[in-house]
């Protein structure tokens, strides 16, 4: 998938631009049928970050747009953050009852510079024409560790 991806950074204010576009996927006469463009925007005031994105595109005939918003607070003193996200997802903007909402909340360790835990707890809702509503209905408490190499 052909992704460009541009960072406007002024400063403690981020500007994300994000356009993807179809790929060839087993030859010159075979595409995949995504297309997408998006954005995103992230602003740092002291312990407080503030970031969220949207995106708009066309899968398998299906026009979507999907976005979310977070707010972090970087605890002081210490190496944790707090963070509470709202998301939302249409996968079909043609069509009633198939968006996908949900609010995650959670705590966020620094152990060094590549490594994190993070502990969070997802509320979801979605429509009941939502694709996957059997796997995605209800909460989901996670337990991530990320490791940068």
């Amino acid at each position: 998938m052909h992704r460009k991806i541009l960072w406007i950074v002024i400063g403690t204010l981020s500007l994300l631009l994000i356009a993807i576009s179809p790929v060839f996927a087993a030859g010159p006469t075979v595409t995949t049928d995504k297309a997408a463009i998006g954005g995103g925007i992230s602003y740092l005031l002291g312990p407080v970050w503030l970031r969220g994105e949207y995106l708009i595109g066309d899968q398998s005939g299906r026009d979507f747009a999907g976005w979310y918003g977070q707010l972090a607070y970087e605890l002081p003193g210490t190496p944790g953050t707090l963070f509470a996200r709202y998301e939302r997802l249409d996968e079909d903007r043609n069509t009633s009852n198939t968006d996908f909402k949900s609010v995650t909340v959670g705590y966020q360790h620094q152990l060094h510079a590549k490594t994190r835990v993070i502990l969070a707890h997802e509320f979801r809702d979605p429509d009941a024409g939502y694709s996957k509503f059997s796997k995605t209905d209800g909460g989901l408490t996670t337990l991530r560790v990320q490791v940068k190499y």
